[in-house]
């Protein structure tokens, strides 16, 4: 057997040292290790394998203060390297570099304080760093506020482990005006980071919390990324740039700010195959907030229990998720956008477009917009989903919901559903509910289907509702607002207490000519109101509209019951609005045909 040789060096006196040399087997330090004014390079190398470092609760130090030294270096190409048990401090480059090419190195109960880089696993492309393993390390104060960096960086490295581990108290906004980031991942593969507290952080222009950057088969989670701050620019929580077949889950941040932007996830680059599983972005302020923004294709991933709730944006707008250059073959599932505070600007929870990439085949699920407030001009809208000038399709949504929003004076919209210039079709809503959205002097609509320069046709409403949404000032309130759109289903779909105290209040309304072949069939038209009787509509049709409806009911669509029924059911003159059995069927104080058949049923209950 092997014999195992030990040498401790039990320094019982402070040592400074130049450029110590460690090249065999395990090393125990007794005293403090420090530079001294003639230091160069670094204090500690590491020049051998199977060599393990025990700081013995004692510190690595550069008390001289000697420009661009390291505290310990490990030369390239070396295999099973732990350093553990202490600390590194003060140094004006690295606290621990590593060589590229190294094999099975552990990092373990160490902290780094007060360095410019905490460490740094640079490897190369042919010869990268391989089974590496951090645990519970601790990373404060490091940084340099006259440069821009990286404070934890693994480049091109494969089998990654990184546990347990803090990064507080870094300040690089004094100086640099450049990227600063906390935790950077560059080109690595099959890494493994948990357990990770990124906290009280400052940069002074673009902050990245954690950067990550040519990603694949890797997982992310337990991580807590909170009160960290861009003094002057944009924060990034996480900083998302080619990443594939990742996991990322129980992401939680909270209170961390951006002078201008502030992003919880910021995708770069392509995003593929990919799942995000309890996200939490809250109580996060910024100019501009977003909890998702890509303005590039992303493509089969997978975003489920995601909250974004109590966030403000102070002079800006605020998004949930912004999507502008492409989607595709997505999940979003089980997200809740909540109680956050617009100050000046809109807020929007999805706002959807493709820009220059046709896109859709995207599942919407349990998607939730509810009490949000803009609190001056600006408008709320739950889903803006717009073709801009390529193709959506494909899209569903189900159990989507908008909810209790409030804005003084601006638009208010449940769902936007929009051509642009393009093709919005064969898009899908199923048991969606937009109900008691105010705004005090705008337009409020459940359901807008938008449809006026492009081409939107072939959408389908099924179980939908739209109750309670008021308008203020001259504007109107419609539970569904149609306009130049062809070949629609409206099936089972409720439209009550839309309310215009000034304006027009329906439950629908075929606003153009250019509406065509829709099916609106078994739906209920109830109680909308208007500022008087004349503006008070159950379905309401402009003329030339071309509308089946069947079995559906209409009725107390006035300010005053029992007041007038000529709007439960408009049919202006020259419409093509076509009623199987003939004739609309009027039921008075609550009466009823004795059969329904394929008879439209209108009145005052």
């Amino acid at each position: 057997m092997k014999k195992l040789i030990i040498l401790s060096l039990l320094f019982y006196f402070t040592i400074f040292a130049t450029n110590y040399n460690i090249n065999q087997s395990v090393y125990k330090m007794g005293s403090d290790t420090e530079s001294n004014s003639g230091s160069t390079g670094n204090v500690i190398t590491i020049s051998a394998s199977n060599v393990v470092l025990d700081l013995g609760g004692y510190r690595v130090n550069n008390t001289a203060g000697i420009s661009n030294l390291d505290g310990i270096v490990i030369s390239p190409n070396l295999s099973n390297i732990t350093i553990k048990n202490g600390s590194i401090s003060n140094f004006t480059n690295r606290g621990i570099n590593i060589g590229d090419g190294c094999y099975n190195i552990t990092l373990e109960n160490l902290t780094i304080q007060n360095c410019f880089r905490a460490w740094e696993f640079i490897g190369t492309a042919a010869n990268r760093i391989q089974n590496i393993f951090t645990k519970n390390c601790r990373i404060l104060s490091c940084g340099n506020s006259t440069a821009a960096d990286f404070i934890v960086t693994f480049s091109q490295c494969i089998k990654l482990n990184m546990q347990d581990c803090y990064i507080a108290d870094i300040n690089n906004s004094t100086l640099s005006t450049s990227t600063v980031s906390f935790l950077f991942l560059n080109f690595c593969d099959n890494a493994e980071i948990s357990g990770i507290n990124i906290q009280n952080n400052r940069g002074n222009s673009t902050v990245n919390c954690m950067n990550l950057n040519n990603i694949s088969g890797s997982k992310f989670y337990d991580i807590f990324i909170g009160t960290n701050q861009s003094v002057t620019s944009t924060l990034n929580i996480v900083n998302l740039s080619t990443i594939s077949d990742c996991s990322f889950g129980k992401i939680y941040s909270s209170q961390n700010s951006g002078s201008n932007q502030l992003n919880g996830f910021l995708v770069t680059t392509t995003l593929n195959k990919n799942i995000f599983d309890d996200v939490l972005v809250q109580d996060c302020t910024a100019t501009n907030l977003t909890g998702i923004f890509t303005t590039t294709l992303i493509t089969s991933n997978v975003f489920k229990n995601f909250t974004f709730q109590q966030n403000q944006s102070t002079t800006g707008n605020c998004t949930a998720v912004f999507i502008a250059n492409g989607f595709d073959s997505n999940v979003f599932e089980n997200f809740l956008v909540q109680q956050n505070l617009v100050t000046t600007g809109s807020l929007v929870g999805f706002d959807l477009n493709p820009g220059t990439i046709p896109s859709g085949n995207t599942i919407f699920t349990n998607c939730t917009v509810q009490k949000n407030t803009a609190l001056t001009s600006g408008s709320i809208t739950g889903f803006n989903f717009n073709a801009g000038t390529q193709t959506l399709s494909g899209c569903i949504f189900r159990n989507c919901n908008v909810i209790e929003n409030l804005t003084p004076s601006g638009i208010v919209n449940g769902f936007i559903i929009a051509s642009g210039t393009g093709t919005n079709t064969h898009n899908n809503f199923f048991a969606c509910n937009c109900s008691g959205n105010t705004t005090n002097s705008g337009t409020a609509n459940g359901f807008f289907v938008d449809g006026v320069s492009g081409t939107n046709d072939n959408l389908s409403f099924y179980d939908c509702v739209a109750n309670v949404n008021t308008s203020g000032g001259a504007n109107d309130a419609n539970g569904f607002l149609i306009q130049n759109s062809n070949f629609g289903t409206m099936v089972r779909c409720a439209a009550s207490y839309n309310n215009a105290p000034s304006s027009v209040g329906s439950g629908v309304t075929f606003a153009t000519a250019g509406n065509n072949r829709w099916e609106v069939r078994e739906n209920d038209f109830i109680r909308n109101r208007g500022s008087t009787n004349a503006n008070s509509f159950g379905t309401r049709q402009i003329v030339g509209t071309t509308i089946l409806f069947t079995k559906n009911v209409a009725y107390n669509n006035s300010v005053t019951p029992p007041g007038t029924i000529a709007n439960q059911m408009s049919i202006p003159s020259g419409s093509n609005i076509n009623i199987p059995s003939g004739n609309i069927t009027t039921a008075l104080n609550g009466g009823a045909p004795a059969t329904f058949g394929w008879v439209n049923l209108a009145g005052i209950s």
